[in-house]
């Protein structure tokens, strides 16, 4: 099998695990992958492909161009047959469900090409592998990591050019097709030497590419998150207009900016995992957004609308938190990941509830943990935390993250920046509200007596609902909600509370995340589906100085992380992990963290760990070619003709050892020569008539090489 035919194989064999990942097909992908296979080696092995490689393709042929669009006529209708009706169900994402069958069309029609054309492909190939790889990781099929990111990026490249070199290669004119030919015989060493020379500069620029690739991934994680803050500052309400329109709300994390997003989340998939919680405690409510600023039915947090360079002195700023030391929990999952930690927040108690959180990557970097909590251990060099205790920016969540929580928030104290912010209306929005909250809050004089009576309010005199309502034009979805008592869902119930609490002088803020409290048929972790996703509002007390959850939704109760009963330290509580961790040690617990990891490993785990340790492999390799090119620069004439013409003898050894033929080291090449040619004249003999043919040429060339040898002459190189 040709160099060719391997390398359009294995850049198939990865655009075929990466869909395979993306929509969790290995067995009916495999299978079509398996096929092509069995075509490409019956195509090999009739030698159908020494003739089509002869042979010149040409596009304005009538029968082939025809016949590859029949086929991919075929596979359209192949594609869209099986992938179409079982996710195209009630709820289903029409946009989603059309990228899910492009990226299976465009694999197949590729699988397709290669069984009929092994060799040399087909001009569509390129092409077909970039789709591939774009829509995959628009379903979500990469991870939104860093490492991953680059990795994609780079072979996506690699492949890219690898391809386009076999299927456009460059031809001599026809003209000079046969003086090409003699002057390609004539220097047959130099244009090997220089063939040569050109695949180790080919493969040292692409080792270069890797690694400058990889250290500036690196630097950029470790030591770069806050230029990374400030891009996802700057951008994020952009992307997130876009992704509203686009409509796939269910392929990413919830985020809850705009009035309707979590209702995608609620309707496009709803059964999808997004996240697993591994605690004896149910998690309960997780926090992932914190927003402070509503505006024509959308909520913002203005740190994000504002350069971080203003925010300098200010108490609405972000601040860095570095780690306080290597992690101390053993984590359940058997990951091996090696986490740090960090303090978030002085622990008021010592009883918390520990929660060990995996995450899908593959939907963004979002960290999600409850309200009260203290600490978290996380692969990370630095966390980027609100002045609303939410996580910006900094956890690599494609390990998993510990946190530790107790039933409430730390105290804190407002300032009067975060007043006037928490408290703020839109002038237009104002009257409205007010003239309902007096009802509302009428009778009430503490902050938790507020809170109650909202909640009291929707829960009694509304509904929940998922339909999409009209509104009248140039009227606030929330002014029309309060004033028409329409079904709908917890962004509207969350907002309203926020607005209404806020009309009273109660500072509050909207919060987004999800409701986890379904637990495995296993009963040994919780599930938090996109069905989960959920907003609420939370409301700071002056009196207690804390921030507490109210819950407005109908049909909802706020439910808060339970820490255990009795009193524990978190030393403690490290050792009873460790202590427990240790009882499976030995050969059993590095065999069950070794079977962990191989079910947590994904297809572009697999493309970066090539990645990041092929390319040490790679530069080991050029500098033993580089040694060796010195080694040989200081030999002498003699011992570079010596050494070629071992080479030389070596090959033809090897060639007839593979025909059963091992010379004696005693034996002379003459006395090896006859051996040779008298077993392959005996009738036993096995060998067919081309290998009896090209045996003899080798007993003739040994007795030539032996003659040039002894004359002090150079002897012709091994033609086969």
């Amino acid at each position: 099998m040709n160099r060719s035919v391997r390398v359009l194989g294995m850049i198939v064999a990865a655009q075929a695990a990466l869909v395979c990942s993306t929509f969790d097909e290995w067995i009916t992908l495999g299978g079509f992958f398996a096929l092509a296979i069995a075509l490409v080696m019956g195509i090999h092995g009739s030698g159908l492909i020494r003739k089509q490689a002869n042979h010149d393709f040409d596009v304005r042929s009538p029968l082939k161009p025809l016949s590859v669009m029949v086929g991919m006529l075929i596979i359209a209708v192949i594609s869209i047959a099986w992938r179409v009706p079982g996710n195209l169900g009630e709820g289903g994402n029409v946009v989603a469900v059309a990228v899910d069958t492009l990226a299976h069309f465009s694999l197949l029609t590729t699988l397709m090409l290669w069984s009929l054309r092994p060799s040399r492909g087909h001009a569509l190939m390129p092409f077909l592998g970039l789709t591939v790889v774009l829509l995959c990781v628009a379903s979500g099929g990469v991870s939104r990591s860093l490492q991953a990111q680059t990795t994609v990026g780079v072979f996506a490249c690699l492949g890219f050019l690898s391809v386009t070199k076999i299927v456009f290669p460059q031809r001599a004119s026809r003209g000079a097709e046969g003086q090409a030919i003699q002057i390609a015989e004539s220097t047959e060493k130099h244009l090997s030497q220089a063939f040569r020379q050109r695949r180790v500069v080919i493969i040292a620029t692409a080792t270069a590419l890797m690694m400058v690739t990889g250290a500036v991934a690196s630097v950029t994680e470790m030591f770069l998150p806050s230029i990374q803050n400030d891009l996802q500052k700057r951008l994020r309400s952009t992307i997130e207009v876009v992704e509203h329109n686009r409509l796939v709300g269910g392929m990413r994390y919830v985020r809850g900016s705009s009035l309707g997003s979590i209702r995608q989340h609620l309707t496009i998939d709803p059964q999808a995992v997004v996240m697993v919680i591994l605690s004896n405690q149910r998690p309960g409510y997780l926090r992932g957004n914190v927003f402070d600023l509503y505006r024509d039915s959308r909520w913002y947090s203005v740190t994000e609308q504002i350069p971080s360079d203003d925010l300098l002195d200010s108490p609405l700023a972000d601040r860095s938190v570095s780690p306080s030391g290597r992690g101390r929990v053993q984590l359940k999952s058997n990951s091996g990941a090696k986490l740090n930690r960090f303090e978030l927040a002085p622990v008021a108690s010592g009883r918390q509830a520990q929660m060990e959180i995996v995450g899908d990557p593959m939907r963004g970097n979002n960290a999600f943990v409850p309200l009260g909590t203290r600490w978290m251990e996380a692969r990370s060099y630095s966390l980027t935390i609100t002045c609303h205790q939410a996580i910006r920016v900094g956890v690599d969540t494609s390990k998993p993250y510990v946190v530790g929580a107790e039933s409430g928030p730390a105290e804190v104290t407002l300032s009067e920046t975060e007043r006037m912010l928490l408290t703020e209306v839109a002038p237009q929005q104002r009257e409205g509200l007010t003239l309902i909250a007096d009802t509302v809050f009428a009778n009430t004089q503490s902050t938790k007596e507020k809170t109650d009576a909202v909640a009291a309010y929707f829960q009694s005199n509304f509904s929940y609902g998922l339909e999409s309502i009209r509104r009248p034009p140039n009227v606030d979805p929330v002014l029309h909600f309060l004033n028409s008592r329409h079904p709908a869902h917890c962004e509207y119930f969350a907002t309203a509370t926020v607005l209404l609490l806020r009309a009273a002088g109660v500072p509050s803020r909207y919060v987004v995340g999800y409701a986890a409290d379904e637990e495995s048929d296993d009963r040994d972790r919780w599930l938090a589906r996109n069905r989960d996703a959920h907003a609420w509002a939370e409301a700071y007390d002056d009196a207690a100085r804390r921030w507490f959850a109210v819950e407005s939704t109908p049909g909802r109760s706020y439910q808060s992380v339970s820490p255990p009963d009795v009193l524990a330290s978190q030393t403690e509580i490290d050792a009873g992990l460790a202590g427990e961790s240790d009882s499976g040690g030995g050969v059993r617990g590095f065999l069950s963290n070794m079977w962990g990891y191989l079910f947590s490993i994904r297809a572009t785990d697999t493309f970066f760990v090539i990645f990041r340790y092929g390319q040490v492999a790679i530069l080991i390799g050029l500098i033993g070619w580089l040694v060796g090119r010195l080694r040989r620069a200081n030999e002498t004439p003699g011992e570079v003709a010596e050494r070629v013409c071992r080479k030389m003898l070596a090959r033809v050894d090897r060639m007839l050892g593979r025909k059963g033929f091992v010379r004696e080291p005693s034996e002379s090449l003459y006395q090896f020569a006859n051996r040779v040619e008298l077993e392959v004249s005996q009738p036993t003999n096995q060998l067919t008539e081309a290998k009896q043919a090209k045996t003899l040429r080798a007993t003739q060339w040994l007795r030539s090489f032996a003659d040039a040898r002894y004359q002090g002459i150079m002897p012709q190189n091994w033609m086969g």
